[in-house]
């Protein structure tokens, strides 16, 4: 299991987490420091680790499950057809921190009326498929204004 949260969630989602990683059986990496000071409450296997640019996909597509709070966290999980636990960022900030999150999930047809604090999403092969257009849309863009550059 990768947890990738990018800061601290609110005590009850800290527990709801802690109570479900107590329970799967699986190692859990943390990519980040989130929740080091509640070590003392795990009673499952895991480790906090740093992750080069080059090895964070890689990490998300070897996973069984993704827990994130993060945008490209579930960019990722998406493309990597991941199981995903998708915690809602509510970290005092006064504006909602998940919009780019509910726009990429309705993009490829998820119903994001329902979301609560964490969602557990299934991205298989069968329910995004609309995120190959978006992949092929972002390289074509890419190798283009590449392409642009280099002849300037």
């Amino acid at each position: 299991i990768i947890c990738y949260l990018l800061d601290l969630p609110n005590d009850e989602q800290i527990l709801n987490l802690i109570d479900r990683f107590n329970n799967f059986n699986k190692k859990v990496f943390f990519i980040g420091n989130a929740l080091r000071k509640y070590c003392d409450c795990f009673n499952f296997d895991y480790e906090f680790i740093s992750v080069s640019v080059f090895d964070f996909p890689r990490i998300f597509f070897e996973s069984d499950l993704v827990v994130t709070d993060s945008f490209h966290g579930v960019c990722f999980s998406i493309i990597g057809k991941k199981n995903t636990m998708i915690v809602n960022r509510n970290y005092s900030s006064g504006f909602n921190q998940n919009e780019r999150i509910t726009s990429l999930l309705s993009s490829i047809g998820f119903d994001t009326n329902n979301l609560s604090d964490i969602n557990l999403i299934n991205f298989s092969k069968e329910n995004c498929y609309k995120m190959e257009s978006y992949i092929d849309r972002s390289k074509k863009f890419l190798l283009n204004s590449l392409e642009n550059i280099e002849n300037e």
